[in-house]
């Protein structure tokens, strides 16, 4: 056991390497260290393959191995890994794992390019979940995200055409014109569909170019986005606007942990397929507030009711939440959040956290309260 234990912590340190190793932006090193720490969890595990007594050791060792395996994009070994700890009598919390991790080895098959091919303006969306089935998912779940992925895709074009940010208004129309998105119907298994940002009979824009452009910029973003890297997110933006407005959108899209487990997308960009599967559930991503800037000195406060009242005429955006009581509690909204992040809540129940400052409350963050 003591050899077992000592692979193990070994195969950890690697793993752990290997990701300041990414972070670095050393990706050949970080993939070798992987495969080193892979191999060294697999025979951790296996030495206690026909071991059923050694629970959850057995479970936990095949687990961790697994993983690896997915990390190191061997998914049928991440399979038969995951089969073997299930294979046991793991105990409750570890059976799920292993089910979480076989839905994410699932998934990540599902985004690759089978059968279908990207032209370079087009790129794909596929959602897992309890909520997705054979081709079929709830409504609500596609359509909010199709629109939040079609307003960060005009955000970014905005950004990327060095157009200062937009907090109210309409978009231009040689924009809209030149980016007209388009979805695909729905494909089966995890419930994939295409977009592909559309191209008029006369830009006005080197449309195709730019909409490469948009496209690597967005796998680019939701990368840095999905290992909360907020260093090279803020290095990449710039403009604290546009910057609060990614991340919140990027938070919208991102998957709720039950319904929704996965969002990923896949794209080919550069000559190459690119894919990023978001799995950090919304609640517990990188938020706006988490960006120094966006940091308000004072108490922290969370206020929760109804979204009934707004007002972006002024230059300080307000909106004004109803709790049970009847009372409201009025809210200072930063640039970058008002069009895009609160109008489509209106009406709903909210949750919005903030700082309690002497010029009142300061979103930092609002989501819907989910029944």
């Amino acid at each position: 056991m003591n050899e077992i234990a000592d692979r193990h912590r070994n195969a950890m340190a690697l793993a752990e390497e290997a990701t300041l190793q990414r972070l670095k932006g050393n990706h050949a090193g970080a993939k070798q260290l992987l495969s080193e720490a892979y191999a060294l969890e697999e025979s951790a595990a296996a030495a206690l393959e026909h071991k059923h007594e050694l629970e959850p050791t057995r479970s936990i060792l095949f687990r961790s191995a697994a993983s690896l395996a997915l990390e190191c994009c061997e998914m049928r070994k991440a399979e038969q890994l995951v089969a073997k700890g299930l294979s046991g009598d793991p105990p409750d919390e570890i059976v799920d794992e292993l089910r979480d991790l076989l839905e994410q080895i699932h998934f990540r098959r599902h985004l690759d390019l089978r059968g279908v091919s990207l032209a370079p303006e087009e790129f794909q969306m596929s959602l897992a979940g309890e909520s997705v089935g054979l081709g079929v998912t709830r409504s609500d779940e596609l359509q909010g995200r199709i629109v939040q992925v079609e307003t960060t895709i005009y955000r970014t074009a905005e950004r990327l055409s060095e157009l200062p940010y937009r907090d109210a208004g309409r978009r231009k129309q040689s924009l809209i014109e030149d980016f007209a998105l388009y979805v695909s119907q729905p494909r089966a298994a995890s419930f994939a569909v295409t977009f592909r940002i559309g191209t008029p009979k006369r830009p006005r824009l080197p449309t195709l170019s730019m909409a490469r452009d948009v496209l690597l910029e967005l796998i680019d973003l939701f990368e840095m986005f999905n290992r909360r890297d907020l260093e090279a997110l803020t290095a990449r933006i710039g403009d604290k606007s546009y910057l609060r407005n990614f991340i919140a959108l990027a938070r919208s899209i991102a998957p709720d942990g039950k319904s929704i487990r996965t969002v990923g997308f896949t794209a080919w960009v550069e000559e190459k397929e690119r894919t990023v599967a978001l799995s950090e559930p919304r609640a517990s991503a990188l938020t706006p507030e988490a960006e120094t800037l966006f940091k308000e000195t004072g108490e922290p406060v969370t206020v929760e009711g109804s979204l009934r009242f707004a007002d972006g005429r002024g230059a300080k955006h307000e909106i004004a939440v109803i709790g049970q009581k009847g009372a409201g509690t009025r809210i200072q909204v930063p640039e970058g959040m008002m069009a895009d992040i609160v109008r489509p809540m209106w009406g709903y129940d909210v949750r919005v956290t903030g700082r309690r400052t002497p010029e009142g409350v300061v979103m930092e963050d609002i989501q819907k309260i989910e029944e």
